[in-house]
C-alpha cells in the first residue's frame, strides 16, 4: 500500500442512540526509509563495493525490515559495473492483496574507485598485464588533435551556468529599452 491509500473499517465508528455506527476510514502516509526504497511491492536498496569486490566478489551483509540477514554474495567471474542492479526474489513487500506474496529486494550497487595515482608504476604495470589489453593506441588517428580530459561535476557547472545567466539577465535588465521591453504611452 502507497501513500494516500486507504483501510476502511465498517460500522466501527462513533455510534449515537438511534442512529447507524459510521465508518473509520484510515488514510496511509508512508514515511522514508534511511535504507530501503519502495516502489509497490517491491524493496531497493543502494550497496557500495569497492573497485576490488566488484572484480574479485564479495559477501556482504543486509540487515532486512522484519530483522533478518542475509548474506548476499555475487556468483563468481560476474563483474558488478557502477549502477548494475541485483534481484533477490520474494525479500521484499508483502502485497496488499496476498500477504503470503511478497515483491522482491532489488540492490543497486554504487562502485567505489580507488583515488587518483594511487597506483605506482610497477603496480599499474601489473594490473595492465592481468587486465585485458586496451586498444585505445590502435583507435587514433595519426591527424588527431590531441587534448586534455578534465575533471568534470555536470550538476555544479549546470549551477555556475545557471547563476552566470541570471547574472547576465540581471545586467541587461538594468539597461535602456531594448527589444522586447514594453513601456506605458504617454497621455
Amino acid at each position: 500500500m502507497s501513500t494516500g491509500s486507504q483501510i476502511k473499517f465498517d460500522g466501527e465508528g462513533n455510534t449515537e442512540p438511534d442512529s447507524l455506527a459510521g465508518d473509520v476510514v484510515v488514510v496511509l502516509e508512508t514515511e522514508d526509509h534511511p535504507r530501503f526504497f519502495r516502489e509497490h511491492s517491491d524493496l531497493y536498496y543502494g550497496m557500495e563495493v569497492m573497485l576490488s569486490e566488484s572484480i574479485c566478489g564479495f559477501n556482504k551483509t543486509v540487515q532486512t525490515l522484519d530483522n533478518r540477514y542475509l548474506s548476499l554474495k555475487n556468483k563468481q567471474g560476474e563483474l558488478i559495473r557502477p549502477d548494475d542492479c541485483r534481484i533477490i526474489r520474494g525479500e521484499g513487500m508483502p502485497n496488499h492483496k496476498n500477504p503470503y506474496q511478497r515483491g522482491d529486494l532489488i540492490v543497486k550497487f554504487k562502485v567505489i574507485f580507488p583515488p587518483d595515482n594511487f597506483l605506482n608504476p610497477s603496480n599499474r604495470e601489473l594490473l595492465l598485464s592481468i587486465l585485458p589489453r586496451p586498444n585505445s593506441v590502435a583507435d587514433v588517428n595519426q591527424d588527431a588533435e590531441e587534448v586534455i580530459l578534465e575533471k568534470f561535476d555536470h550538476l555544479e557547472d549546470r549551477k555556475q551556468k545557471h547563476h552566470r545567466r541570471q547574472a547576465e539577465a540581471y545586467e541587461e535588465s538594468d539597461g535602456e529599452e531594448g527589444p522586447g521591453r514594453v513601456q506605458c504611452a504617454h497621455q
